[in-house]
This record gives structure tokens, C-alpha cells and sequence, in this order.
């Protein structure tokens, strides 16, 4: 679960390509204060340094059980081959994440660290969060076709690992551990 921005943090969107930045106040208020940009991070989509005050108030947070009810309303498989065609698409866009990572891994097109600027031919940050929101789809449709929440999905994980950590059986293999 994706912890709350503390309020100290101000939303600030980059003027030149609109990426979004949560920013400390107290950074925010040196920079204007000595009207030095340069204390100012660089947008990591298009390095500028031009930033703007963004909405106050970010948008309440989606549940899983939203997003999967959302999710839900774009599905247009046929309804009779349903838990193949998902499963195979979980597979596929699980395989298409783990391949950019492998390339990663294997040194194309410059560091690992996700925030470095990097050679790749596209924003690799955001190629990555499309990836895993396409996973994130197919898990979601799982779940509603075995007829489970996401929520129930993750309550029941959380809880099995907490039982595997209680009895020092994190690792190793088999769902029985």
C-alpha cells in the first residue's frame, strides 16, 4: 500500500512536459527564497527545471476494489474463454515487464537506477508503469472471474506471508511452506 504524501509536501508539476513532483516545502521555500532554481530537482521525464504550484489537493486515493470495477468495464473478451484469455494476457504483459528489466539488467541503454537519464529510445520509467498497469489489468480480471476482490486478493497474501514470517519460511518454495 502506497503511503500518504506527509502535508509538508507541495504538488508541483513541471512546466515544459507536465510530469508531476511532490516537493518538500522547506526545499520549495529556500529555492524562492534565494531565487536559486538550482536548488530545484530536475524533472526526470524532461530534465527542465521549470516547475509550477499544482492542484492543492491531490485526488483521493482508488481502492483496489475500485480499480477493479473500472477495470472491469473495459474487458471485451469473449465471455466463454475468459480465464484463458486472461491468464495467457497476465502471462504476456508479466513477460513484457520482465523482458525491459532483463535489459536493464544486461546493461542496454545505460544505469539501472531509474532515475538517471539513460539512452533508451522512450521514458523508461513510464514504459515500466505502463507494463505493470497492464499486469495490474489482467489481475485484476483473474480475481473478478474467479469471483474474489482485489482487496480480498491482497488481504489474503498479506496474511499468508505474515504467517510464512511468523514461522521464518519467507524463503524457499512451494506453497505449503
Amino acid at each position: 500500500m502506497t503511503e500518504p504524501i506527509p502535508a509538508r509536501y507541495i504538488h508541483l508539476a513541471c512546466a515544459d512536459c507536465g510530469a508531476g513532483l511532490y516537493v518538500d516545502a522547506l526545499i520549495l521555500e529556500q529555492a524562492v527564497v534565494t531565487e536559486h532554481p538550482a536548488d530545484m530537482p530536475s524533472c526526470t521525464r524532461c530534465h527542465g527545471r521549470n516547475w509550477l504550484r499544482a492542484d492543492p489537493a491531490p485526488a483521493p486515493a482508488m481502492t483496489l476494489n475500485d480499480y477493479q470495477a473500472t477495470a472491469h468495464r473495459t474487458a471485451v473478451y469473449p465471455p466463454e474463454v475468459g480465464m484463458d484469455y486472461t491468464a495467457l494476457g497476465l502471462n504476456a504483459e508479466a513477460g513484457e515487464y520482465g523482458n525491459l528489466v532483463k535489459k536493464m539488467l544486461r546493461g542496454d541503454h545505460g544505469s539501472l537506477d531509474l532515475l538517471k537519464p539513460t539512452t533508451w529510445p522512450f521514458d523508461l520509467r513510464a514504459w515500466l508503469m505502463g507494463e505493470l498497469g497492464d499486469v495490474l489489468w489482467y489481475v485484476a480480471e483473474c480475481a473478478t472471474l474467479c469471483g474474489f476482490s482485489l482487496e480480498e486478493v491482497a488481504k489474503h497474501n498479506v496474511e499468508k506471508l505474515g504467517y510464512r514470517r511468523a514461522r521464518g519460511v519467507l524463503k524457499g518454495s512451494g506453497g505449503e511452506r
